[in-house]
Order: structure tokens, then sequence, then C-alpha cells
């Protein structure tokens, strides 16, 4: 059941990758190590192929400057500045941005 407004885009044979309110769109990507990584965009933006970047941003992103960072202690803050800056930059090349 979902509140009135969010719309539910998918069937329990299809799971959610992404929902739809009339304010926003949220896109998810869940990893085989339980991270998820949410994006959100305009409605309009729909799921064109979102997860595709999403799954970017684990591989190339948070993998490349977090996880093989022997720094990073799990579950700690992200204050690797680099990471900062290549998010931003993944992210700001995005039609949704």
């Amino acid at each position: 059941m979902f509140p009135d407004g969010i719309v539910n885009v998918h069937s329990a044979a299809n799971p959610p990758k992404y929902y739809v309110t009339p304010y926003y769109a949220l896109h998810y990507f869940d990893t085989s190590t339980g991270l998820r990584f949410i994006l959100l965009t305009t409605p309009d933006f729909g799921n064109s192929d979102v997860a595709r970047v999403l799954r970017r941003l684990y591989g190339e992103v948070y993998l490349d400057y977090v996880a093989k960072n022997p720094l990073y202690e799990p579950g700690s803050q992200i204050t690797n500045k680099a990471f900062s800056k290549k998010l931003d930059a993944v992210v700001r090349n995005l039609p949704c941005f």
C-alpha cells in the first residue's frame, strides 16, 4: 500500500528500482553487500537508465575511492575529498541535473 500520490510502477515479479511521486522520483540500487545508492530526480525523468548510472556510481566511484581506501572504516562517514569530487562530476553530467 502506498500513500496518496506515490505510484508503484512495479509488480512482485519485477522488484522496484524507483518510485514516482508528483514532486520527485526516487531511484535506488542495492548492492550485493547491502549498500543502497539513492538518487532523487524530477518525476518526468522517470527511469531513464538511472540504474546504469547508480551501478556506475558504485563501481567506478564508491569502490575506487572508498572501499579500496585502506584508511576508510566501514560504517563511518565518508570524508574522502577525491570521492566527493568524482561523485559531483558524475552527477553534474547527468541529463537530469
